[in-house]
């Protein structure tokens, strides 16, 4: 049996049988929102395992440890790079898994009405496939120029 990569308990229902359920990235989600909410300028909110940055506009990222709260609930996130929330995605969240090597998934969190396989062709994301109401799992962006206008690199 195959258990998937993405094994998190958004639904623990669509999981194979016999297939451990991961943290789920509720909690993870709900604590971006708080820290969205507390920084409404932001242009960006990454969350790495051992610090939060916020960027607001105009100004150089400030970044904080994470609390041992905070700590323990990424460390749940098996696989999980970055927690990423964008001024420019108002409503979204983002899990973003690096891997090994190329390409890029991204788990993204968004209110159950988004259409989100408009958005991803919007965003140049290759494919989508959905994990319940609300979450997506976004496929790669190839083309570098749209990856980093998408993650606000440049």
């Amino acid at each position: 049996m195959r258990c998937p990569l993405l094994s998190y308990a958004i639904s623990a229902a669509a999981l194979p049988q016999g297939c451990g359920v991961r943290a789920s990235p509720v909690a993870a989600d709900a604590r971006m929102r708080q820290l969205a909410a507390a920084h409404p300028k932001a242009e960006v909110i990454t969350w790495i395992q051992d610090r939060v940055c916020v960027r607001d506009p105009g100004r150089p990222e400030e970044c904080d440890p994470t609390t041992p709260k905070d700590k323990a609930t990424y460390e749940a996130l098996w696989g999980t790079d970055v927690i990423l929330y964008q001024s420019h995605d108002k409503g979204r969240v983002f899990f973003r898994f690096y891997g090994n090597d190329p390409p890029i998934y991204t788990l993204m969190h968004a209110p159950a009405d988004t259409d989100a396989d408009s958005y991803a062709d919007v965003r140049g994301f290759r494919t989508t496939r959905s994990l319940g109401p609300g979450w997506t799992l976004l496929g790669p962006i190839p083309d570098l120029d749209q990856e980093n206008k998408q993650w606000q690199y440049d």
